[in-house]
């Protein structure tokens, strides 16, 4: 009887062991690679339309690091949560980087879960333009190459501060691999 509780005691403390073991190889596989910030340069759209004005072009391109600012802007804004409206806000924004790949946006986005747990995701956004905001539609959300539910995201919309009292109106939005063309018309 002895040997028997001996052997269950030594199997317990292996599985243990083997949880923890598999418990630390997942912390450090879903860990962050880089270093990322939620720092953004302020975007002066006024500026741009302007200067659009200035050289007598019907439009505004955003770049890749205008929409990057963007985005960043408003995560800081709205909190830095990643989760949906619906749910505990447990997942906190620590740092992301934005890329435009043609009519989607990769995040990649460095969180905390709980205060504990840092992890780096990748999700994807459709990008569409709803006057006067740009929407960011969840597609994908990954950690490494763990696909995790989308419904962990929430749509998002970014005001551009364009002003409507102009008269100009937004005609047509393109949406390119390093840059979005936003095409005015004249509204009289």
């Amino acid at each position: 009887m002895y040997k028997m509780i001996k052997r269950l005691f030594a199997a317990f403390i292996l599985i243990v062991l083997l949880l923890a073991g598999a418990g630390w190889w997942l912390l450090s596989y879903i860990a962050p690679e880089r270093e990322l910030s939620l720092d953004y340069e302020p975007i002066d759209v006024d500026s741009k339309l302007v200067d659009m004005m200035i050289k007598l072009r019907p439009e505004l391109v955003l770049t890749e690091s205008d929409v990057n600012s963007l985005v960043k802007m408003m995560l800081v804004k709205s909190g830095g949560s990643v989760e949906a409206e619906g749910e505990a806000k447990h997942v906190e924004i620590t740092g992301a980087s934005f890329e435009l790949h043609g009519e989607q946006l990769h995040a990649l986005m460095n969180v905390r879960y709980r205060e504990r747990i840092d992890a780096e995701l990748l999700a994807v956004y459709t990008l569409r333009w709803d006057n006067p905001n740009l929407v960011l539609e969840p597609q994908r959300l990954t950690t490494k190459k763990l696909e995790l539910p989308v419904s962990m995201l929430e749509r998002k919309e970014i005001p551009l501060g364009i002003s409507t009292n102009l008269l100009v109106r937004i005609s047509d939005v393109k949406f390119q691999d390093d840059h979005i063309t936003l095409r005015f018309k004249l509204d009289f």
